[in-house]
């Protein structure tokens, strides 16, 4: 995750954004829902503290591939 969002304001992440990431990551697919899981829990966190409304990466649909 640190490589694309370290630099980022949570307000600034676009649910579109979220889902080129991860369907744009070149790992396997249980590494690819890891991942997204730790950025949509990071995220969680931001709307409990009230820095976000609503978390951009819910309800967002992964193209997953399997990697070979």
């Amino acid at each position: 995750m640190k490589p694309v969002w370290a630099e980022r304001s949570v307000v600034s992440i676009a649910p579109s954004e979220v889902q080129a990431w991860g369907s744009g990551l070149d790992r396997s697919i249980s590494l690819v829902l890891h991942a997204y899981a730790v950025l949509s829990q990071s995220l969680d966190v931001a709307v409990g503290d009230r820095a976000l409304k609503v978390n951009p990466a819910r309800g967002v649909r992964l193209s997953l591939k399997s990697k070979t």
